[in-house]
């Protein structure tokens, strides 16, 4: 091969090294999101895979339900206050008791409107007529009838609290609680659609690594081959060549079968309603599988977490993670058992007063009913039991939030020190890779000036690869990290 040859190769294949993309250095953030589109956006971001879960991910909408299920039960609970109208009427012909073999007539009618309180107090409002031959306990009224108002108090047990408003208390608090469970949920879900994400994105760069290297291969055989048919290079280094490309052939189909089940992973978390849809129930379906060509093209640069974050995610943690909400709730719960398990070891005290007025022919006027009625348990077992039940569980509660907290506290600790770690590997790898990069284009000039040989160059271009895909690892640890330290302080 010609000297002039010789030049010309070197220059051609030392442009390829230069201009082959590898991983961009230089930071460039992700681009935002710019439309909501069902279908998936020319470059696929973090962002839009997370508002897509947020949506569309049948788990969420199957713990929406449940949400949706909390409040119908607090109406249903709500509907033991509704106002009641209840009424009868009765006609009576019966023998009499006085009179033997005489019949006797009477007519009854009674209408009211009851309405319970939660405070346990019922209130009462109505009519009624009671008029002929009026069988005992049974008084008559004036022809007109009775109108009359009233109450029933208990004095003791269910004043203030009771079964009914208890159930509803409970009600309430199970609506914030199904909310909890569904944000719980959706940080489970989210965290791993977003790790998904960022295996995706690693993957494709790692087979983009390997698709440059098996080019570099290829470029370097051709010319090989053209210097060993010259005579101008021994036959065996086009045989190290043709082997090297074999090589890197089964490298590129690894990281090529990765790379596809990496997007396969993440097809699972994108989904999107087939139809507009009018049904209660959205019809829902996973959207195409992602290509490499929807992988963005540069990182953010990755930076490192100071000894702020710590404190920082403590307090963000105890304002914001679900699983400390719904024990509190679940606290609140306990605690509201006890107030009526304490409430039902009180004798049953009740009194109960209605003011009327008889109007007609032969009313009397102004009418009253007073009195109160009592029942003392001798034995307290079923109140004393739930009592007993309830202080347990708030102890219990109290006990798994001391040891959450301790929990979370350990794992934004453990998030914060990955997150370092990742950045320290960052570092080190991007000065791995360029260092690399320079023996490589080296003993590539040493090569073409016949002071190195073919399975030289090709062990440092594989080792430029090697330390490209370890600076791809160390930036899909440190966003997955990232996204650890937002799900555990309640963030992500």
């Amino acid at each position: 091969m010609s000297l002039w040859r010789q030049i010309s190769f070197s220059i051609v294949l030392g442009w390829v090294i230069v201009t082959l993309p590898l991983v961009a250095l230089a930071g460039i953030k992700v681009p935002q999101p710019t439309s909501s589109s069902t279908t998936l956006p020319a470059v696929l971001t973090v962002q839009q895979v997370a508002q897509r879960i947020r949506q569309y991910h049948p788990t969420l909408r199957l713990a929406r339900f449940d949400v949706g299920l909390a409040s119908a039960k607090r109406l249903e609970k709500q509907g033991a206050f509704d106002p009641v109208l209840a009424g009868s009427s009765y006609f009576n012909r019966y023998n009499s008791s006085s009179s033997p073999g005489k019949a006797l007539e009477a007519v009854e009618a009674d209408g009211a409107i009851k309405l319970q309180t939660r405070s346990g107090i019922e209130v009462m409002t109505g009519a009624k007529l009671a008029r002929g031959d009026i069988k005992t306990p049974l008084s008559p009224t004036g022809e007109g009838g009775e109108y009359y108002a009233g109450l029933k108090v208990p004095l003791l047990r269910g004043l203030g609290i009771n079964a009914k408003a208890a159930e509803e208390q409970k009600a309430l608090l199970g609506e914030p609680l199904s909310e909890a469970s569904l944000r719980q949920v959706e940080l489970n879900v989210l965290l791993s659609g977003l790790n998904a994400y960022w295996d995706w994105v690693g993957a494709w760069k790692k087979q983009q690594i390997e698709t440059e290297l098996l080019t570099l291969a290829n470029i370097r055989t051709q010319a090989v081959e053209r210097l060993a048919e010259a005579g101008d290079s021994p036959a065996i280094d086009a045989v190290e060549a043709r082997s090297e490309v074999q090589r890197r052939v089964g490298r590129l189909a690894r990281a090529q079968r990765s790379a596809e089940q990496a997007s396969n992973k993440l097809a699972v978390f994108l989904w999107e309603e087939l139809t507009p849809t009018t049904t209660p129930t959205p019809v829902l379906t996973t959207i195409a599988t992602p290509t490499h060509e929807q992988v963005p093209s540069q990182w953010e640069i990755p930076t490192p977490y100071g000894t702020e974050a710590l404190a920082d995610g403590k307090l963000k943690a105890l304002a914001s993670r679900p699983e400390l909400k719904a024990l509190e709730l679940s606290r609140q719960l306990s605690q509201v058992d006890v107030k009526l398990a304490k409430n039902n070891l009180l004798p049953q005290l009740d009194a109960l007063i209605t003011q009327g007025l008889e109007v007609g022919d032969s009313g009397i006027g102004p009418v009253i009913k007073a009195g109160i009625s009592v029942a003392v348990p001798l034995r307290l077992r079923t109140a004393q039991g739930q009592l007993k039940q309830a202080t347990i569980s708030v102890q219990k509660v109290t006990l798994q939030e001391q040891q959450l907290i301790q929990r979370i506290f350990v794992d934004i600790a453990d998030a914060l020190s990955a997150i370092n770690a990742a950045y320290e590997r960052y570092e080190a790898a991007s000065q791995e890779l360029l260092l690399a990069q320079q023996l490589q284009v080296g003993e590539q000039t040493r090569f073409n000036l016949g002071d190195s040989t073919v399975f030289l160059v090709n062990q440092r271009e594989r080792a430029a690869a090697e330390a490209n895909v370890t600076l791809v690892d160390a930036l899909v640890d440190y966003q997955a990290a990232v996204n650890q330290y937002q799900a555990v302080t309640g963030q992500l």
